[in-house]
């Protein structure tokens, strides 16, 4: 008897989509469960808008039900990315299940946890004008 691979779809796909909001600042908006396989999905599309070193992202996980250890993992490494290149991230709109996997990792300083992009946007905003950099 042959074994064949089987390859099942992914039952909740995750829904990537970025836009540049202001230039060096990007929103990600996520949508779906962000589970293993997506989660390496959301890396591949991350890594070429981490490229350019933007000086911010905002990942908005309004749309996010769930997260696996696996995708807080790539959070957690684009925190880091973006920091070692003078850059920060946000995150907006965390469902109460996904915001308490945050709390448990305490992977997250408290300012860049968002209510709702706008208040992200909001506080992009005045770091830039600090920083001379607003419009």
């Amino acid at each position: 008897m042959i074994a064949e691979e089987v390859r099942l779809p992914n039952p909740t796909p995750l829904r990537i989509q970025s836009r540049e909001v202001r230039a060096g600042t990007f929103e990600v908006a996520l949508e779906g469960r962000l589970d293993a396989l997506a989660a390496d999905r959301l890396e591949l599309a991350l890594a070429p808008l981490l490229a350019g070193s933007p000086r911010a992202v905002q990942l908005n996980m309004s749309g996010v039900s769930y997260i696996s250890s696996r995708g807080l993992a790539v959070v957690i490494s684009t925190i880091k990315h973006l920091r070692s290149h003078g850059g920060k991230l946000a995150l907006s709109g965390l469902q109460p299940p996904v915001r308490k996997v945050f709390e448990i990792a305490a992977a997250l300083p408290e300012e860049s946890v968002f209510a709702s992009p706008d208040e992200a946007d909001r506080y992009f905003d005045a770091i830039q004008r600090k920083a001379g950099g607003g419009e």
